[in-house]
């Protein structure tokens, strides 16, 4: 592994080249679709670089990825986590809401707009919108065609690109070195 690539954080501030964004396009291409909506925390983490816990914790906050087939991407996070998201994020345009006061389906909404998308045939993780925030997103985009893509980003996600290897082989050596140095620190006798 490259020691000079150093903490995966720092790697995400540097640019995508830990997204296989060839393999990205090949895969929509394949599909038909103009663009991708990232939904699920696995998939925006992927395209975005950013791991936002309470996407998880928080089910209606929803953090966004909108990858077009040509053009920059969109990152839609709520704006309590705006500051992590332009720190980490090598996306550079970031837009937010209000949450309880804005849905985060009407920022997407406008942003398919401006991208010229929502006419288009969009591919979205269907296991993770819920079907409440899918209604709205087809109320708000209706010549949108909606279609599922979730086993083809999973797909994209399979292939490691040499960033990726040199990410999983340094969180490994991190990893080994301190269950080494805990159980070299430790004698008989001591408690956890």
């Amino acid at each position: 592994a490259s020691q000079a690539k150093g903490d995966p954080m720092a790697q995400q501030t540097v640019g995508q080249e830990y997204v296989n964004a060839a393999r990205l396009e090949k895969k929509m291409a394949e599909t038909g679709v103009d663009a991708t909506i990232a939904v699920s925390p696995e998939n925006t983490y992927y395209l975005s670089g950013v791991f936002i816990r309470t996407q998880i914790s928080v089910r209606d906050r929803l953090a966004l990825v909108v990858w077009p087939q040509s053009g920059e991407p969109t990152y839609i996070v709520c704006n309590i986590e705006e500051s992590l998201a332009r720190a980490q994020s090598p996306i550079k345009d970031i837009r937010t809401y209000v949450e309880f006061a804005e849905s985060p389906v009407t920022t997407l909404a406008q942003v398919l707009r401006e991208k010229g998308l929502a006419n288009k045939k969009l591919g979205v993780e269907e296991r993770f919108l819920t079907a409440s925030y899918y209604h709205e997103l087809q109320r708000l985009v209706p010549q949108a065609r909606l279609v599922a893509v979730d086993e083809a980003v999973e797909s994209v996600r399979a292939v490691k690109t040499p960033a990726e290897i040199d990410r999983i082989v340094n969180a490994y050596l991190k990893t080994e070195k301190v269950i080494n140095d805990a159980w070299g620190a430790s004698r008989l006798g001591d408690s956890e």
